[in-house]
């Protein structure tokens, strides 16, 4: 009797690290395809919303995006391709509830001295991607740009 107990908790024991280590795999697989969907969607900006600026003007070319003093506001969901530099300006994503936005800095530059340069409202995902050149974001106080 005592032998049957011993191999019944060998074998439950088995079971179970067996278990834990496919539990562990299928994490892992689950991560590893997310990650790589996600850079796959920052790296495609074909067919993205273009908003190129220069000074204090800007041009946007494509849907989602509006552009007024000195301010682009993103109202939409999708993929949205920044560069030039915009000085005393701001990007304002206030896009509806669960819209995911993805913002591609290609060399982008922005700042403002009186408020902050990038202003993300809740609700939305959104996910930076610095392509290519230097990235800058400039204001009076580091951690209103993400800083230390």
């Amino acid at each position: 009797m005592k032998k049957k107990h011993v191999v019944l908790v060998a074998a439950t024991l088995s079971l179970a690290l067996t278990m834990g280590a496919y539990k562990s795999y299928a994490d892992a697989a689950t991560k590893k395809n997310a990650k790589a969907a996600t850079e796959s969607a920052l790296t495609n900006t074909e067919g993205a919303t273009q908003i190129a600026a220069s000074g204090d003007s800007i041009v946007v070319t494509g849907d989602g995006a509006v552009a007024e003093n000195g301010k682009v506001t993103i109202r939409k969901a999708g993929t949205y391709l920044l560069s030039g530099t915009l000085e005393e300006g701001q990007l304002r994503a206030d896009a509806e509830e669960g819209a995911e936005i993805i913002l591609v800095f290609d060399g982008f530059k922005i700042s403002n001295s009186t408020d902050a340069p990038l202003l993300f409202e809740s609700g939305s995902s959104i996910t930076l991607s610095a392509e290519g050149r230097q990235q800058e974001c400039g204001h009076g106080s580091p951690e209103q740009c993400g800083g230390e």
